[in-house]
């Protein structure tokens, strides 16, 4: 089984403003974040390297939500997804600094609609 690198974040939006807002929740928070804006090139990215959080706006991604937590289980990763719409921003923010002090293995934090 692959580990995912700590403190690492995988952002995905198709929307080039809420990945920068993303990623700036992810920084302030003590995480590298990497930007996705498919759903696809996140799944491909998965060969090379595996985050520890994924970031996804539910909102309008909710079919992309479901297909990576597919994929993610069926390669047995073990990567926390925080499912949020944009307007939740601050909730992931919180999300990820609490999962910051304290990891749960094999947990979806929030899914948002």
């Amino acid at each position: 089984m692959r580990i995912p690198t700590p403190r690492t974040v995988a952002v995905i939006d198709s929307d080039i403003s809420s990945l920068l807002r993303a990623q700036g929740v992810a920084t302030r928070a003590g995480y590298t974040a990497t930007l996705y804006r498919t759903t696809e090139s996140f799944l491909v990215s998965l060969r090379f390297a595996v985050p520890e959080c994924v970031l996804m706006d539910v909102a309008q991604m909710k079919q992309e939500c479901r297909r990576v937590v597919d994929e993610l289980n069926r390669q047995e990763l073990d990567v926390t997804i925080l499912g949020v719409s944009d307007a939740e921003i601050d909730l992931a923010r919180a999300l990820l600094e609490a999962r910051a002090h304290h990891a749960p293995a094999n947990q979806e934090l929030a899914m948002a609609a």
